[in-house]
């Protein structure tokens, strides 16, 4: 009887036990595996691994890409900061973004044109002349009886009237009022030596103006959206006002800046040099009024910016035949 019990459970071992790896397998090997493990972490170069000297460095900072980043992608959460700090009013938050794309703009065309280090000063300043005394005189002047007239002609049927009232309404007057800045504070002082300085002088003030336009735009936008539900027209314009405004603005015043600068380095027909700049610009900005939220109005748009970038190339050949007529 016990032999048979004896040999029931042998064949139930056998059977059974195996199969689910309940037989006698001696040590786990815990302990080994994990001092092992221990082992390998302590060997590993951790200097390579965790590099403090490397982030800390300043070395690190003084890299493009590196400061560009922590400007731009984390100057949102001081923005947001502030906001929860002071409260600030949905027109300073516009204000501040504005800002912020405009800088980066700024920056990005700084780079491309490479005007003189000391122009950033001045540049700011001309910016902020635009944007709080520019456009308000703007403002005045369009309720002057024949400007008020062009102006007004801007909503006619037909297109004829229409495009002059946005080519020597719209465009002259505007164009005429972004170049202020460089004739009164530049060109009269002799303060404008170069091309390069003058265009990015010029970009700076079509910057402010489209700073301050941009956030009357979208307060505008945004009135008209809680009235009427028009939320997505109320983005809409946000993303062209903050985007592709100051580049529109600041290419069509750089170009300008361009021929303030020819005249800054010339003593004879300087007016008319002005004078060919702010029409030529002021013919493409109405045009692209007139085109605006339509095909051509896209094309025109691109047609804007490669102009300006033809003229930065034409800047470099200018400044080379100034130099070989005054070294004769």
């Amino acid at each position: 009887m016990e032999e048979s019990k004896k040999e029931k459970g042998e064949a139930l071992e056998q059977d059974y036990g195996t199969a689910f790896g309940l037989e006698d397998g001696g040590e786990l090997g815990f302990k080994k595996t994990l001092k092992s493990i221990l082992d390998d972490f302590k060997s590993l170069n951790y200097r390579f691994l965790i590099p403090i000297g490397k982030i800390f460095s300043s070395k690190l900072l003084r890299k493009k890409a590196v400061r560009w980043v922590l400007l731009f992608g984390l100057l949102p959460l001081v923005f947001f900061q502030f906001h929860a700090w002071f409260k600030l009013t949905f027109e300073e938050i516009i204000w501040l973004i504005q800002t912020y794309f405009v800088l980066f703009w700024a920056l990005y065309f700084y780079s491309v044109i490479k005007p003189d280090s000391n122009v950033w000063k001045r540049a700011i300043g001309y910016a902020l002349f635009t944007a709080f005394i520019g456009i308000p005189l703007l403002l005045i002047s369009q309720k002057l009886p024949i400007i008020q007239n062009l102006y007004a002609s801007t909503y006619s049927g037909d297109l004829l009237t229409r495009s002059l009232g946005f080519v020597f309404g719209v465009g002259l007057l505007e164009e005429t009022y972004k170049a202020l800045p460089l004739i009164i504070f530049g060109l009269r002082k002799g303060k404008i030596k170069n091309l390069k300085d003058a265009t990015f002088l010029g970009l700076m003030s079509g910057f402010g103006f489209a700073t301050a336009e941009g956030v009357q735009y979208t307060i505008s936008a945004t009135v008209s959206a809680q009235m009427y539900n028009y939320f997505s027209e109320q983005f809409m314009q946000f993303l062209f006002r903050i985007m592709t405004g100051p580049i529109l603005h600041g290419a069509w015043a750089g170009t300008v800046g361009w021929f303030i600068g020819v005249a800054a380095v010339r003593s004879d027909k300087r007016w008319q040099i002005i004078f060919i700049g702010i029409l030529s610009m002021a013919i493409l900005h109405g045009l692209y009024d007139i085109f605006a939220g339509t095909i051509w109005g896209i094309l025109l748009a691109g047609f804007t910016f490669l102009v300006f970038m033809a003229y930065l190339t034409h800047d470099q050949n200018e400044e080379i035949n100034e130099k070989r007529e005054f070294s004769k």
